[in-house]
């Protein structure tokens, strides 16, 4: 997660990972790192205005949504 968004300095690792571990907690079948989760959830942070709380919401809810939980399911 440290090389993604790396040229944004709005975005930083530890953001990245608080978002995805959130998550993590919520979908039982992610057990590990999954290549693309970071910069959905990268991108759906900058767009809320760099609150963690609204994109993790909103990933949880694309996820549900749009039935993309295979995607990133290890």
């Amino acid at each position: 997660m440290a090389r993604s968004f790396n040229h944004l300095k709005e975005v930083s690792a530890s953001n990245l990972n608080n978002i995805l571990k959130s998550y993590a907690c919520v979908n039982s079948d992610v057990l590990d790192y999954c290549q693309g989760m970071n910069f959905v959830a990268g991108f759906l942070y900058v767009i809320v205005g760099r609150r963690e709380d609204l994109a993790f919401a909103l990933l949880k809810a694309v996820i549900a949504r749009y039935s993309m939980h295979h995607l990133f399911d290890s």
